[in-house]
């Protein structure tokens, strides 16, 4: 007995698991770096064109805008961080990788941003897509 019958049926089942599947790797591909953000946690895609420095990565953002960046390492089943140290208090040994620092932002990855409360809503963000790429672009 078959648990579908039905040709379509199948096919239809097939294509509803090919989206999902594309869906939810493709969706940071598709979302864009460039967009508006706001107080609080913010999910942005990584650059496109290659792996950044996250302080390449955030230097276009305003330095009193953003407080820190979240990147899940799947591979070692942790979180890593990039803070803004620029003259909030926070010492910039937390940024080393022994102490679960950022490296790199990788191309294509999925990351949190986290917002200052004060940044006005509907921020106009820029991140670098390649490591040469100023904030005038």
């Amino acid at each position: 007995m078959s648990l579908f019958r039905s040709p379509t049926l199948a096919l239809a089942v097939a294509i509803i698991g090919v989206a999902a599947l594309l869906g939810g790797s493709l969706g940071l591909a598709t979302a864009g770096t460039r967009g508006p953000l706001y107080p609080g946690a913010n999910f942005v895609a990584g650059p496109f064109s290659g792996d950044v420095s996250p302080d390449k990565f955030v230097e276009c953002l305003t330095p009193t805008h953003w407080k820190a960046i979240y990147i899940w390492e799947g591979d070692q089943q942790s979180w890593r961080h990039y803070f803004n140290t620029a003259g909030n208090g926070v010492p910039s040994f937390v940024n080393q990788p022994d102490v679960g620092g950022m490296e790199v932002v990788p191309q294509f990855s999925g990351l949190v941003l986290l917002m200052h409360p004060d940044t006005p809503p509907g921020y106009e963000g820029f991140f670098p897509e390649h490591a040469d790429e100023d904030c005038s672009s």
